[in-house]
């Protein structure tokens, strides 16, 4: 996963996933790090770096600040709260045996279609019924039906004609 915006216009931003291809470097040793890492964007819109594999990109270290990294991280799991605000071509979830107010909902909803999201494990019957009965979910339905009901008095009343 990029964790730096490196070219919005061309896709590369903060949360693109890609899969390395290959390592540049010219014999040098730890901590020193490589020239760039060759990945895979899928989304990639840029010129093509390498005209066999337009996707290829070539991804050098970066410094902010005192420090040079590079700007890539182990995205074979991530954190709900780290999902926030991507959009995940695929995605299994992992919602946990309890719910977890919020949660479920914004792990769920980062993902561009319902197909190709896979819920582990399975939201069961059981589950949604117990969900029903909730005090999040009651609390939830108490405000909601307070704002119908705000609404709908606002609607029918007469427009404010300060004149």
């Amino acid at each position: 996963m990029l964790i730096a915006n490196l070219w919005i216009q061309a896709g590369l931003v903060n949360g693109s996933l890609g899969q390395i291809k290959s390592i540049y470097d010219t014999n040098s040793k730890p901590p020193d790090l490589p020239k760039y890492v060759v990945v895979e964007f899928e989304h990639y819109t840029g010129p093509h770096w390498d005209s066999t594999n337009p996707k290829f990109v070539p991804i050098p270290p970066i410094t902010q600040g005192s420090r040079t990294q590079l700007p890539l991280a182990m995205a074979w799991a991530i954190a709900i709260h780290k999902s926030q605000g991507l959009t995940l071509d695929k995605a299994t979830v992992d919602i946990g045996k309890i719910e977890k107010q919020g949660l479920t909902f914004t792990a769920i909803s980062q993902v561009k279609s319902l197909q190709d999201l896979r819920i582990d494990p399975p939201f069961t019957f059981e589950r949604y019924s117990k969900l029903q009965s909730n005090a999040y979910t009651t609390i939830r339905k108490k405000e909601e039906n307070r704002l119908v009901a705000l609404s709908n008095h606002i609607s029918a009343s007469p427009p404010n004609n300060p004149l």
